[in-house]
């Protein structure tokens, strides 16, 4: 099969068309989220309308097997920077309130913990790349957001997201550099937080504003985070108390010196018994003294 320039040139023609009607397709999503934000009362967007907006404007083509609410979905999740995420929900807002598990009640949290809390409680820090994920506690890990130069400056302009903005996200991107500043900005903990992946500076610019932008616009209240941190929080307080700490460390125990560690409860058991024997001959004589 012979090679033809016009080969490259219709392939890079079909990226391009591809790419308009992605954008096309996410402006007529932000106009739609915007649209339905602004009534009285406001409304939140059915992924349907969306769907059926776009079948009569930019069309469909691209996709097949009838994956328009996959489809639809990914859209919003990109224009939100996050990963594809698995949600069951006729609105695009619901699934991002189910997701988060976002409460029309604000309890106020508070959250306190470094790395090295983290890490006493023996948890396991995961690093994770995509910024839903951020601080979703799994067994017995947590997933940390792993700041980059980009993801720095995205976190800063993150509330000029129009997505986020009629969504509920606003402040989503405040609420991460809170937590981030608390688990390793306040206390100068960055080389403990390289050597686990989580900060990823590349550049001199982001290494210099990163202590200054993540320390600014500290809100008071959490309101995305809000179920992630009460969470988190009861777990680690959880393992700090005494019971789980215990069980921990005969694991710990276990696992690095099986054998001194049964050893020593034999040694334990020995001595119980040998105590009882010596208790039990005591009595015995006394019972023969007084017979």
């Amino acid at each position: 099969m012979r090679y033809h320039h016009l080969d490259t040139i219709y392939f890079l023609l079909a990226v391009v068309d591809t790419i308009s009607v992605i954008f096309r397709r996410t402006e007529l999503l932000v106009d739609l989220l915007e649209s339905n934000a602004k009534k009285n009362p406001p409304k939140d967007t059915r992924i349907q309308e969306f769907i059926d907006s776009a079948e009569k404007t930019i069309g469909w083509d691209d996709v097949v097997n009838g994956g328009f609410v996959p489809k639809a979905s990914q859209i919003y999740w990109h224009a939100l920077c996050f990963g594809q995420i698995e949600e069951v929900g006729e609105t695009f807002q619901g699934k991002i309130r189910k997701y988060f598990k976002i409460s029309p009640k604000k309890t106020p949290v508070t959250f306190a913990f470094n790395l090295k809390d983290v890490e006493k409680a023996d948890l396991t820090i995961v690093p994770t790349t995509l910024l839903h994920e951020h601080l979703q506690l799994e067994g017995d890990s947590v997933k940390v957001y792993a700041l980059s130069d980009d993801g720095l400056f995205m976190l800063q302009d993150y509330h000029n997201n129009r997505v986020a903005r009629v969504s509920g996200l606003e402040d989503y991107g405040l609420e991460v550099k809170r937590t981030l500043h608390t688990l390793y900005g306040k206390d100068q903990l960055y080389r403990l937080a390289r050597d686990l992946d989580i900060l990823n500076l590349r550049t001199a610019v982001g290494e210099a504003f990163a202590p200054t932008t993540l320390a600014l616009d500290q809100k008071s209240q959490f309101t995305v985070l809000a179920y992630r941190i009460d969470r988190l929080n009861k777990e680690i307080n959880y393992r700090r108390s005494w019971l789980p700490s215990l069980m921990r460390d005969i694991k710990k125990q276990i696992e690095m010196q099986p054998f001194l560690f049964y050893g020593a409860i034999l040694a334990v058991f020995f001595g119980v018994c040998t105590l009882i024997q010596t208790v039990m001959s005591i009595w015995s004589v006394v019972l023969a003294i007084r017979a």
